[in-house]
């Protein structure tokens, strides 16, 4: 929740998370499936309560003033702060228990419908079956769906969607990406990059190209140079 904040305190609109299921049943705001690397923690996330989520420190913050202050939040409560401070959001269901996929997920899209929500969140998809999985639950949430070139042929595959946007990765682009990005703006749709190495470079490129939105932490360089 700190980084959130610096994020939007740094001139961010909106901010990217990954969530992480715990053994019950609680989505936390945690990227890996491993807990050993980030924190003093053992074992996956899938595989540990929530309780015991609650009482690890991440590694990087060991002996500093934040230790005991910065914790692995859930994300009911990331929703309560997006709803009161109005954050637009990206998420991707990135880790849900073994043999609850589907189960796991609709719950936690489910969570974005109750808090309110909708309008302003995102969820990250990768397949035909993970975007059906979203508008099964709501309507509202804009698909932001991973692909790895934005090459025209590929665009009717998603044409039936409302509220979509194309996401990829800035390396991807290429002299064909202006074309592929007006024909998706034609349909109404949104153009969403990840700047691979978090260069300046990939940033002012990205824009070049004529994309929308971009998810990085170094934007805000860009924003003061």
């Amino acid at each position: 929740m700190f980084a959130f904040s610096q994020a939007i305190d740094n001139g961010a609109y909106g901010v990217e998370l990954d969530l992480s299921m715990s053994s019950d049943g609680i989505w936390h705001v945690y990227h890996d499936a491993s807990l050993y690397i980030l924190t003093n923690g053992t074992d996956y996330i899938y595989n540990r309560d929530s309780e015991y989520l609650r009482g690890l420190t991440f590694n990087k913050l060991k002996n500093t003033k934040y230790a005991d202050l910065i914790k692995i939040p859930t994300f009911s409560e990331f929703l309560s702060w997006a709803k009161e401070n109005n954050i637009q959001f990206s998420a991707e269901f990135k880790n849900p228990r073994p043999g609850m996929v589907d189960e796991d997920i609709r719950a936690g899209i489910q969570m974005i419908v109750d808090s309110g929500c909708e309008l302003q969140s995102i969820v990250q998809v990768t397949t035909n079956v993970e975007a059906m999985r979203v508008r099964e639950v709501s309507n509202n949430i804009i698909i932001s769906w991973s692909v790895k070139n934005l090459d025209t042929s590929s665009i009717e595959l998603y044409k039936d969607y409302n509220g979509l946007y194309m996401q990829t990765f800035s390396k991807n682009l290429n002299s064909n990406s202006s074309n592929a990005i007006k024909l998706i703006h034609a349909l109404g749709y949104e153009v969403v990059v990840y700047t691979d190495g978090n260069k300046q470079d990939d940033i002012i490129n990205s824009i070049a190209y004529g994309v929308d939105h971009i998810v990085s932490d170094r934007g805000f360089e860009v924003n003061k140079s």
